[in-house]
């Protein structure tokens, strides 16, 4: 079994096997010799204690804070990968801080890393790698009202309709739709293969839809268009994910500029409400198609690793991308917003 560990900021990523974090090394790699190597994969024996062992030996190499992780950690006192970054995160201390300001270090198998990454379902946390999901995500609107809140379009749930905004009143034949049964609601959505939903639609029908969870090529760009508000234009783009397949966001990114272009846009609201991050060379594309052309060859972030890696420390700079000339650049967030989403809005706010 491979798991793979994933470090969000850019700080550095710890790498059980191949390390990447909301970057895709082998985009930047081959682009600039002179960044992060990509870590060679390493065929690991399938015993857990030595997975485990491994786990500490490249923690100890590639985390920012290695230095304070004590010698006396025993990675083979916990129950595997995941339970050993958990405990990792706790010796992130940085100066001015109370608690532990690593948030994100995680392991996981690698087959499930490679088909989020890929831009490959399961989005929205399903059952295994090998079994997908439905496709689409829920929320309580009010106590007992739960309604869908996102639907990937090629998903099963995409493929036969399901809207977001539409109540879900039954699930299997459970009424009982309510926070106090979330548990059994998040086995349902999420963790189940199979499972029978009841809608409302927005005009009142109700609909029996039964799905079986499957595989599905996600599309991060979620909606695109241009509100005019008092005789100005404002562009309006939901991306969902700096996941998934680069050339495929590329050209969407350029197709949606462009039309921003054509409609001489000044403003743009970019809602990354479901946005939970994902490469920083996908967050750089977008970055430098949203900041005005004044601020171009200004530094975008700069990446620090570990005194161990230092010579890999690097600055990005702006490189503005499209015609379009942004006076204001307005975010829609939530909770849910982190990672590369975080990223390009730090990126842009001394600037925009």
């Amino acid at each position: 079994m491979q798991y793979k560990n994933n470090r969000l900021l850019t700080v550095f990523a710890v790498s059980i096997f191949l390390l990447s974090a909301c970057k895709k090394t082998q985009d930047v790699v081959a682009n600039n010799p002179e960044s992060t190597p990509a870590p060679t994969p390493i065929a690991v024996a399938a015993d857990p204690e030595k997975i485990k062992d491994s786990v500490l030996l490249y923690t100890k190499e590639l985390y920012l804070w290695h230095n304070q992780i004590p010698s006396t950690f025993n990675a083979r006192s916990y129950a595997d990968p995941i339970a050993i970054m958990t405990a990792v995160r706790q010796y992130s201390i940085e100066p001015g801080f109370s608690a532990p300001v690593d948030r994100w270090s995680f392991a996981m198998k690698k087959t499930e890393w490679d088909n989020m990454s890929g831009g490959l379902g399961s989005t929205f946390g399903a059952t295994s790698a090998a079994e997908g999901d439905f496709g689409f995500g829920v929320f309580f609107l009010a106590e007992g009202d739960l309604r869908v809140k996102s639907v990937e379009r090629e998903s099963p749930a995409g493929r036969v309709g399901i809207r977001r905004s539409w109540r879900i009143t039954k699930i299997n034949g459970n009424t009982n739709i309510t926070t106090s049964n979330s548990s059994t609601i998040v086995d349902a959505v999420y963790k189940s293969t199979q499972s029978t939903f009841t809608f409302i639609k927005p005009d009142g029908n109700s609909v029996d839809i039964p799905l079986t969870a499957a595989h599905y090529r996600e599309h991060p760009v979620y909606l695109d268009t241009v509100y005019t508000i008092n005789s100005k234009k404002i562009g309006y783009l939901v991306f969902n994910s700096f996941l998934g397949d680069t050339t495929e966001i590329t050209n969407e990114f350029n197709r949606v500029f462009s039309r921003f272009s054509s409609q001489n846009i000044s403003e743009v609201v970019i809602d990354l409400r479901y946005n939970g991050g994902g490469y920083v060379s996908i967050q750089e594309k977008l970055a430098n198609y949203l900041i005005s052309s004044s601020y171009n060859n200004n530094i975008m972030m700069k990446q620090q690793y570990n005194d161990k890696n230092s010579r890999y420390n690097s600055t990005t700079y702006f490189r503005k991308t499209g015609s379009v000339n942004l006076n204001r650049v307005f975010f829609i967030v939530t909770s849910g917003t982190a990672s590369a989403s975080e990223l390009l809005i730090n990126n842009l706010k001394p600037y925009m």
